[in-house]
């Protein structure tokens, strides 16, 4: 190596890299001192990077467990062997924690040890599902929702992505999660001031998602939290009547389906919108006062938007009183999920059509159906 007549060119030019030069066990410690994003981003460095964080630890870097449904001997066996296996991993560094298993294989015990076990192991992404309960618990939760619980935040000083899954969720006051982008909650058990708290404490949340979080009255962000929001989805939260986001100026992506609001949706956070996907879930339902059906006209940069009959009437109304030369401007897609089509649906499409100029519309889909399936 020390007559390689390239490396003293480098070195004479002042280009040498040294740290591509160190043995590859130096460089994996490295990458195992780096989040898994910043790890993977090390590839384009050179051809001695490339592919090399796949190689950080000799163990798997992620755990995907998933219970067999059932009970008796063969759950307590699989639940014994779970927990023996967090026992021989020991606490390394870990990318993914995922769990999922069903209404009475695990105790609060168990929970609190396997988040608390997520939280050592300093985990970028954790997933806990909680399947089972019957009746309604296939969409809404367990059986006996807030049986088990999860206690925000979790701990790692890395994690970046939380998924939940029928569990309860508490959440400390003064709480920070300054590494926390990601949010899916999905019948999800929690409070509108633990909700509150959650995205308070997340000054990176990016991306939140809530599905089927029937405890849910008041949906408000009054918080900095909002600040660096891009994606909000809100379906079937079926007891929400108010839904306040003042400030997220970065909000690229809404998605609502549900009976609600009572309450305005958005003071000030429409106009950066480039998604909009709005369904009332039925035609016996229908939309309530809100700003946001007034405004659709006015978002020049949305690119996609879908709308189900009944929001497409509030928004056609609206449109007739406020034509503007740019509106609807930037729009590609279109799509009606029209739940009739009688003259009043087929003069909604009309008066929409006319009074929101497309000049860019490429897609056009109109779904005509008894039911419109949520998002």
């Amino acid at each position: 190596m020390a007559d390689d007549p390239e490396r003293w060119r480098r070195r004479g030019l002042g280009e040498e890299d040294r740290i591509s030069e160190l043995p590859d066990a130096l460089r994996l410690q490295i990458l195992s001192l780096l989040p898994l994003k910043s790890a993977i981003r090390t590839g384009v460095l050179s051809s001695r990077w490339r592919d090399l964080w796949a190689q950080r630890w000799p163990e798997p870097s992620s755990v995907d467990t998933s219970l067999p449904s059932g009970s008796g001997a063969g759950a307590a066996a699989a639940r014994a062997e779970l927990l023996a296996a967090i026992d021989r991993r020991g606490k390394r560094r870990m990318d993914c924690l995922s769990l999922a298993f069903h209404a009475g294989q695990l105790t609060p015990p168990d929970i609190k040890r396997f988040v608390e076990y997520a939280a050592a192991c300093d985990v970028e992404e954790l997933r806990l599902r909680l399947d089972g309960g019957g009746g309604r618990g296939s969409r809404g939760g367990t059986r006996r929702p807030g049986t088990l619980a999860v206690h925000f935040p979790v701990g790692s000083k890395l994690l970046a992505r939380l998924s939940l899954r029928g569990l309860h969720l508490t959440a400390s006051a003064n709480a920070m999660v300054a590494t926390l982008e990601v949010i899916h909650f999905h019948s999800v058990s929690l409070t509108d001031a633990a909700l509150k708290r959650v995205v308070a404490a997340c000054p990176r949340l990016r991306e939140l998602e809530l599905r089927y979080c029937r405890h849910l009255r008041r949906i408000d962000f009054t918080t900095d939290g909002s600040a660096n929001l891009r994606s909000l989805t809100v379906v079937d939260c079926s007891r929400a009547t108010e839904l306040r986001v003042p400030t997220a100026p970065r909000l690229r992506s809404f998605r609502f389906s549900g009976a609600f609001l009572c309450s305005n949706i958005f003071v000030s956070t429409t106009e950066c919108l480039e998604h909009l996907y709005l369904c009332s879930g039925g035609p016996e339902t229908g939309l309530p006062r809100t700003n946001l059906p007034s405004a659709v006209p006015r978002l020049s940069n949305l690119t996609v938007l879908t709308l189900c009959s009944i929001a497409l009437q509030y928004v056609s109304a609206s449109a007739a009183n406020t034509v503007n030369e740019r509106s609807m401007h930037s729009l590609r897609e279109l799509q009606l999920l029209m739940f009739g089509m009688a003259n009043s649906n087929l003069a909604d499409i009309y008066s929409f059509l006319k009074a929101c100029p497309c000049p860019q519309l490429e897609r056009l889909f109109l779904q005509v159906v008894s039911y419109a399936k949520c998002i």
